[in-house]
């Protein structure tokens, strides 16, 4: 049985579907071409039809629609989204701020020492690792 989407929250199944995905009213349909550059003396690949916003810090973006209609694309990146998330530091899941209120830093690492982190607790941004994935003796010393 398939878990009904809730279009509205953007869950499927209890889950939320990440911002960034793509979904596939969003897939767009540009032609590539290659144009010469003579500053750099080379080709390089661009739209037909090139746009300011289709470069960034020397890379040629993919082109994607934002009004989330159709079925969501679970492992692919809806690439203005993701591009928005990364320079304006939002959460690649709901699209909030992920820096701190307090003093306005970006926690990035893994970090153990309550210590060093802005809020003085323990800080992970992504998932721990599986600890089955490790030798039995890295566990034990690292206990």
């Amino acid at each position: 049985m398939t878990a009904l989407i809730d279009a509205v929250h953007r869950t499927r199944g209890g889950w939320r579907i990440p911002d960034q995905n793509l979904w596939t009213g969003e897939v767009e349909e540009h032609a590539l071409t290659f144009a010469f550059d003579p500053a750099a003396g080379a080709l390089f690949l661009t739209y037909e039809d090139p746009r300011p916003h289709d470069w960034e810090r020397g890379l040629l973006w993919l082109r994607h629609g934002q009004d989330r209609s159709g079925a969501y694309k679970w492992r692919a990146i809806n690439t203005p989204r993701t591009r928005r998330m990364m320079n304006e530091h939002l959460c690649m899941v709901c699209s909030g701020s992920c820096r701190q209120k307090k003093d306005g830093r970006t926690t990035w690492l893994f970090v153990d020492d309550p210590a060093t982190t802005p809020t003085a607790r323990r800080s992970r941004t992504c998932r721990p690792p599986a600890r089955t994935a490790f030798p039995s003796r890295w566990r034990r010393a690292r206990a």
